[in-house]
């Protein structure tokens, strides 16, 4: 089978929304057929009136601990507060602080910003996070978390319990696909192995 034709003959379901249609224009290219029934949509809040105000509360009253979650989330904060005006101010109250990221993504995010993370959870884990900071008195540490699609309110509980006080920013969240129909549909062909992968 020649190069461009690797993937012939085969079928492979993708349940992602996310640069969608890149993996399929890829896999299509090899030779694939491509089944796509997105699980779950991204909505992004950058709109959200919350979201506003945990920046400007941030920029007000810097945090002593950042939690980076995710990359895309920590990108969508930065693109949103630039909107807003506020880009430069929301990098500047970030700069002193303590910046923990859950993996290389959340570091790539942290990084483009200008910002420079001072750990890295070794297994791309918010448990990670956590049993670092349970080695450290967080009494009247101010954490900002940032959430990674659901809510991450025993991530935050548990922070506040050593202490600290948290203030959770949501950039997006995560909620089942619109249309279920495609998803169902591939239920059904994963049952009746006409999926390959």
């Amino acid at each position: 089978m020649s190069g461009d034709q690797a993937l012939a003959g085969y079928r492979i379901g993708i349940t992602s929304s996310r640069r969608v249609h890149e993996l399929a224009t890829l896999l299509e290219r090899h030779g694939a057929v491509v089944e796509s029934a997105p699980a779950l949509m991204t909505l992004s809040c950058t709109e959200d009136v919350q979201l506003r105000d945990a920046t400007v509360a941030c920029i007000e009253q810097p945090p002593d601990v950042l939690i980076a979650n995710t990359g895309v989330g920590m990108r969508g904060w930065f693109d949103a507060a630039t909107e807003w005006g506020l880009g430069a101010k929301l990098v500047e109250s970030l700069r002193g602080c303590e910046i923990l990221a859950r993996g290389p993504k959340a570091v790539g995010a942290v990084r483009a910003a200008g910002l420079h993370e001072s750990w890295v959870s070794g297994s791309d884990s918010l448990d990670d996070i956590l049993a670092h900071l349970r080695e450290h008195d967080l009494t009247g540490t101010r954490i900002v978390l940032q959430e990674h699609g659901t809510s991450a309110s025993a991530v935050a509980a548990a922070l506040e319990r050593q202490g600290s006080e948290v203030t959770v920013v949501t950039v997006y969240r995560c909620l089942p696909a619109a249309d279920q129909a495609p998803l169902f549909r591939l239920v059904d062909l994963v049952a009746d192995r006409e999926l390959d992968a």
